[in-house]
C-alpha cells in the first residue's frame, strides 16, 4: 500500500476498534499495513503518538460529517433526525467500549483531551440546533437553550457509560433513539411535535 498518512490512521483505527488499543503493538500495526516498523516510525514517534493521531482523526471525521449535515438546508427537526441517523450508524459500526477503557487507563491525558474536545463540540452542536429550532418556531420559546443542551448532553453520556444491568439488556442504538425522541418531545412546540410525528410516519412508511 502507499504510505498515505490518512490511510494508515484509518486502518489503525479499525485494528483498535476490533481488538482494543492495548493489545495492538507497533509491530502488529506495521505488519497489518504491509510496511516496515522503520517506515512506521517515520510517520509517528511512538505508540502514544500513533494513538493520538488515530483517535483525533476519527473524532474529526465525525465532527466534519455532522457539520455538513448542519450546513444543509434542513429545518431543526430534520437536522436532529439526520444527525441521530448518522450517530446510530457510528454506534453500530464503531462503538467499542474497549477503546475508551484503554484510553482512560493507559493514556489518561489523551482521554481527558479527547473527551473534553468531543463534549465541547457536541454541546455547541446541540445549542446551535436549539437556537435554530426556536427561531423557526419548532421548539418552545420558554426554555433556556444552554441548560437544555447541558442536560441532554449529560443524559447521553450517562447512558453511553452506564454499565448497570438496567441498561445492559438494551442495545445502544435503541437507547440512543429513545433518548433522542425524549429530547425532541421535550423541546418541541405544538408545530414542532406535528412536524416530528409527520417525519416519523414518513420514515416508517419508507422502512
Amino acid at each position: 500500500m502507499e504510505n498515505n498518512h490518512d490511510e494508515i490512521l484509518a486502518i489503525v483505527f479499525k485494528l483498535y476498534n476490533k481488538y482494543g488499543i492495548k493489545s495492538i503493538t507497533m509491530d502488529e500495526v506495521a505488519r497489518e499495513l504491509g510496511i516496515s516498523k522503520k517506515t512506521l516510525y517515520q510517520h509517528f514517534n511512538d505508540k502514544a503518538d500513533l494513538v493520538e493521531h488515530t483517535i483525533f482523526r476519527n473524532i474529526s471525521k465525525h465532527m466534519l460529517n455532522i457539520q455538513k449535515i448542519q450546513q444543509g438546508e434542513l429545518n431543526a427537526i430534520e437536522e436532529l433526525l439526520a444527525i441521530n441517523k448518522y450517530l446510530t450508524t457510528v454506534i453500530d459500526n464503531e462503538h467499542n467500549p474497549a477503546i475508551d477503557f484503554d484510553l482512560s487507563r493507559y493514556y489518561p491525558k489523551l482521554f481527558k483531551k479527547f473527551h473534553e474536545n468531543r463534549r465541547k463540540h457536541t454541546f455547541n452542536s446541540l445549542l446551535a440546533n436549539l437556537k435554530k429550532g426556536i427561531k423557526e418556531g419548532l421548539y418552545r420559546e420558554n426554555m433556556n437553550p444552554d441548560i437544555i443542551a447541558s442536560v441532554h448532553l449529560s443524559r447521553m453520556e450517562k447512558h453511553m457509560e452506564d454499565e448497570s444491568l438496567v441498561f445492559q439488556k438494551y442495545h445502544q442504538t435503541e437507547l440512543f433513539k429513545e433518548i433522542y425522541t425524549y429530547h425532541i418531545y421535550g423541546i418541541c412546540s405544538r408545530k414542532g411535535v406535528e412536524l416530528f410525528e409527520q417525519k416519523i410516519k414518513e420514515l416508517e412508511t419508507k422502512n
